[in-house]
């Protein structure tokens, strides 16, 4: 019988054959290599009987399956959770005022009876609430809009300016929201 030492070159020499010219070869000649390698003695491993083969196989089914349950689970869980949450009725988005057109601007001034000159104004600059509120030049309006709002500002010498500084952007009564 050889040494373990001469079967370790045999093998070497068997594998420099099998592996020159094909870097897959070591994926594809697996089940040979480990064949040769008991063959000389040096894999100490035996093979697995067809028993342990199929209980091997067996046991990644069953791990298979239960991932498989898992996952649907998981999904059926998501289809209830979106389903439950699609049947909720959805807040009403807040009007910006960009939303808030001309019309509805000169129906809230007529209905809280604005000074005519405010309506005038606002009729012939014809723009949304947000454009009204930048071009507008008077504080008195504005503040008298402010208040509408619910804000109440102390009372001073205001400018348009002053306003804007202070509220950037229009703020929409709760009637037209």
């Amino acid at each position: 019988m050889a040494s373990k030492e001469q079967n370790a070159l045999k093998f070497v020499e068997w594998a420099h054959v099998l592996f020159t010219g094909n870097p897959l070869a070591g994926n594809t000649y697996h089940a040979q290599v480990n064949n040769k390698l008991r063959e000389l003695g040096l894999l100490s491993e035996p093979e697995p009987t067809d028993a342990e083969k199929l209980a091997v196989a067996e046991q990644r089914i069953r791990d298979l399956e239960g991932q498989a349950a898992r996952q649907a689970t998981w999904h059926e869980q998501l289809v209830v959770d979106v389903m439950r949450y699609a049947d909720k009725p959805k807040p009403p988005r807040k009007r910006l005022p960009e939303d808030v057109n001309n019309w509805d601007v000169r129906a809230y001034l007529r209905h809280h009876k604005a000074c005519p000159e405010a309506i005038d104004w606002m009729f012939r600059h014809g723009g949304n609430l947000a454009e009204l509120w930048r071009d507008c030049n008077n504080a008195q309006w504005m503040m008298w809009w402010m208040e509408q709002c619910g804000y109440r500002l102390l009372p001073g010498n205001w400018s348009p300016h002053d306003v804007r500084d202070y509220y950037p952007t229009a703020p929409i009564p709760e009637e037209l929201q």
